[in-house]
C-alpha cells in the first residue's frame, strides 16, 4: 500500500529529479521454533555416528587375501636378466642342445650374482639407517633372525577373571576416607588461579597431529582415519572440547577403556604374570594431551620441587643420580655419613586416591572449574578386556 510519493525539483544525480515512494508493508511474523540443547554426551555420540557413518560408507572392512609382496632389492635390470635366463631355459628343455644349455648356465649365474649384489646393498643401506635398538631389533625379528615376541596366548584364564582382577587392584588397594568434595563456583576471575584456556583451532589442529598412535578405542574411530580428515572435524571436535572445559563434564563414551594384557614373563601361571595396557578413544587422548601441556606449563613455574626428576622436561633419572651422587661425594669430603632411605610403591599410579589427588590440585591454587572437571574425569570410569579373537569381555 502506497502512503505517500513525491518528486523533487531540485536536481539529483545525472541533472535528474529525485522521486521517493512511501509503502505500508506487512511483515509475517517468524515461525516459533523449539530449540534442544544437548548435552555433551549426545554431541559425542551424534560425531560417532556421523564419523562411523561416513567410514563405513567410504572405506569399509573387506576381507582380501594377502598377497606375497615382491622382494624389495629387484630392480628393472634384474627382472630383465631373469627372463632372459628363463628363455634360454625354455629354448634349450625344446631343442636339448649342449651350446643352449651352457648360455642358460652363464645366465643363471649372471643372475645369481646381480642379486647376491643387490640383496647385500639393500640391507647395508636399511641397517644404516636405522637408529634405534628398538628399530634394529624390529627389523631382526622381521627377518627371523631372533625370537619373535610372544602374543597374547595365556594360561587358562578368561577375559572376565582378568577384567575383573585389572579392577580389582585400585579398589582393594586404595583405601580413601575422605569425605566427597563440595566445590563452589568463585565468586568472580582470580588471575592467581589456574584455569583452562579456550583450545583455538590452529593448537587443536597441532596437538591432534602431532600423535602417532594407531590404537583404536572402544568408539570404534582409528586414530589415523581422524588426522587424515582432520580439517573437516575440527570444528565439530572443537565444540566438543571447549563445551568440556566450559561446564567441567568429561563425556561418558571416553571413559571407556579398552584393555590389552601382555605377559610380564615368558610362561604366565597366575593373573598377576600380565600386565594390563590401556587404550583409550582417539579424541580422549587429544583433550589429554592438550589439557597436559597446560597444566605442565602452570606447575613448572614455582609450584614444583627444585629436586624432583621425574616427570619433567630436561629432567631424568639421570640427573636425580647425578645430584645424589654429588651429594654423597661432598658429604665423604666434609667427613659425613651418608644414610639413604628407598621407598618402592607397588601400583602405584593405580592405587593413587582421588578424593586426595583433588585436594592437591585445590592447594595447587587450581580453579573450581578445573578441580571439578577432573572430578568428573576420575569418576565413572569403565573398562574393559580384549581377547584374541578382539572380543570384548562384559
Amino acid at each position: 500500500m502506497v502512503l505517500a510519493n513525491r518528486q523533487s525539483g531540485t536536481p539529483f544525480l545525472s541533472g535528474h529529479e529525485l522521486i521517493y515512494i512511501k509503502y505500508s508493508l506487512r511483515v509475517p511474523k517468524l515461525a516459533t521454533r523449539s530449540i534442544r540443547f544437548v548435552n555433551i554426551d549426545d554431541k559425542v555420540t551424534l560425531f560417532n555416528e556421523h564419523v562411523l557413518s561416513t567410514l563405513d560408507t567410504h572405506a569399509p572392512f573387506k576381507t582380501c587375501r594377502p598377497k606375497r609382496q615382491p622382494a624389495p632389492w629387484l630392480s628393472e635390470v634384474i627382472r630383465d636378466r631373469i627372463k632372459e635366463r628363463n628363455v634360454c631355459l625354455r629354448a634349450f628343455k625344446k631343442s636339448g642342445s649342449v651350446t643352449l644349455y651352457g648360455e642358460f648356465k652363464a645366465a643363471r649365474i649372471r643372475v645369481q650374482l646381480e642379486i647376491c649384489e643387490a640383496k647385500s646393498g639393500y640391507y647395508e643401506d636399511l641397517f644404516s639407517a636405522l637408529t634405534t635398538p628398538k628399530s634394529l631389533w624390529r627389523e631382526f625379528r622381521h627377518l627371523g633372525l631372533c625370537k619373535q615376541r610372544q602374543g597374547v596366548v595365556h594360561a587358562d584364564f578368561t577375559t572376565p577373571q582378568l577384567n575383573s582382577h585389572f579392577a580389582r587392584i585400585a579398589n582393594s588397594a586404595c583405601h580413601c576416607t575422605l569425605s566427597p568434595i563440595v566445590l563452589n563456583p568463585e565468586s568472580a576471575f582470580d588471575s592467581e588461579r589456574f584455569y583452562f584456556k579456550h583450545i583455538t583451532p590452529t593448537y587443536l589442529a597441532e596437538c591432534l597431529l602431532s600423535s602417532k598412535t594407531e590404537a583404536c578405542g572402544c568408539d570404534g574411530i582409528p586414530a589415523s582415519y581422524l588426522r587424515l580428515v582432520m580439517q573437516s572435524l575440527i570444528p565439530f571436535v572443537l565444540e566438543i572440547y571447549n563445551y568440556s572445559l566450559t561446564y567441567s563434564f568429561f563425556p561418558l563414551e571416553w571413559k571407556k577403556a579398552s584393555i590389552q594384557h601382555i605377559n610380564k614373563i615368558k610362561n604366565p601361571t597366575s593373573l598377576d604374570d600380565f600386565r594390563p595396557i590401556s587404550i583409550l578413544c582417539a579424541l580422549c587422548k587429544g583433550i589429554e594431551r592438550i589439557l597436559y601441556i597446560e597444566l605442565t606449563a602452570y606447575l613448572e613455574k614455582c609450584l614444583l620441587d627444585p629436586y624432583q626428576s621425574g616427570f619433567r622436561h630436561g629432567y631424568s633419572s639421570q640427573s636425580a643420580l647425578i645430584k645424589l651422587t654429588d651429594d654423597v661425594e661432598r658429604a665423604i669430603d666434609n667427613r659425613m655419613m651418608t644414610l639413604i632411605v628407598l621407598f618402592d610403591f607397588r601400583k602405584a599410579f593405580d592405587t593413587v586416591c582421588h578424593a586426595k589427588l583433588l585436594d592437591k590440585l585445590k592447594a595447587l591454587n587450581c580453579s573450581a572449574s578445573v578441580v571439578e572437571w577432573f572430578k568428573s574425569y576420575l569418576s565413572d570410569r569403565r573398562q574393559a578386556v580384549k581377547g584374541s579373537d578382539g572380543d570384548l569381555s562384559s
